[in-house]
């Protein structure tokens, strides 16, 4: 059996593109994927239990796991988290559906990346744009 490691911490309480984005893919791949994968998603504590997410996980005839983490979809302490979940992780593909692949994590990966509007862009980001377009533009180079 493949197992599809899937980062689902961009999935919101609440309404947003990528959340909205990693829904219909999960949606899909679920309904679209041969019979010998499985899959563990990793989503961010605090989820709500009546989320769309577990009406798509219930209405499903895949084998599915998850767990809770309390990592964020982007910034350093992601990283660092992850440099320490990394070594319980098993999987045959990973598949980040943001796009901040993690820097600790280099095989089997499949990362999204949505736009660009914050390297083009670094005054979005806010005060210290220039050291967050640096670690911005390392995350993006380490995921191509």
């Amino acid at each position: 059996m493949k197992k599809i490691l899937l980062d689902c911490f961009s999935i919101e309480n609440h309404k947003t593109g990528v959340s909205q984005y990693a829904m219909e893919l999960l949606k899909h791949m679920f309904r679209l994927s041969p019979d010998d994968y499985s899959f563990h998603l990793l989503l961010k504590k605090g989820l709500i239990q009546d989320h769309e997410l577990f009406s798509i996980i219930n209405n499903t005839d895949k084998k599915i796991t998850f767990e809770y983490h309390d990592i964020s979809a982007i910034g350093i302490k992601r990283d660092i988290k992850y440099f320490f979940l990394k070594k319980n992780l098993t999987y045959d593909l990973y598949h980040c559906l943001n796009s901040n692949l993690p820097l600790f994590l280099n095989k089997n990966c499949v990362v999204t990346i949505h736009d660009l509007k914050y390297l083009l862009y670094p005054q979005f980001i806010g005060n210290k744009s220039l050291l967050k377009k640096l670690y911005l533009e390392m995350l993006f180079y380490h995921a191509v």
